[in-house]
């Protein structure tokens, strides 16, 4: 079960059935959701497609967050031995997961300079 896959990892199992990653702070960091019903990871519910999902609008830290989002993913991949894919499914390369960080990166200085 994925709850055996996240056992490393700060989880909460949310009532609705979605789990919650918390940051170093105990803040939400990460989501994931079943990709197939939806979003829940009920028992009665098996699925083989899983959806990280990073919201950097309302986070602490969001490159803390991002590294969670790239470790639990790694692990998940190591654990179900599966292929990543990002969001228009496609193979997730080192590539990918760097631009993507600089998304982060450039996103959070657009929101500093925003705030000023």
């Amino acid at each position: 079960p994925i709850i055996h896959a996240l056992n490393t990892f700060n989880f909460v199992h949310e009532e609705r059935g979605t789990f919650t990653l918390l940051d170093s702070k105990g803040n939400t960091a990460v989501s994931l959701l079943n990709g197939k019903k939806p979003g829940t990871f009920l028992e009665e519910h098996a699925s083989d497609d899983i959806a990280l999902v990073l919201d950097p609008i309302n986070l602490t830290n969001p490159l803390e967050s991002f590294d969670l989002f790239i470790d639990v993913s790694q692990s998940l991949k190591e654990y179900f031995d599966c292929e990543l894919l990002d969001e228009d499914r496609n193979l997730l390369t080192k590539q990918m997961i760097e631009h993507m960080r600089q998304q982060v990166l450039e996103y959070r200085r657009q929101f500093l300079a925003s705030t000023g």
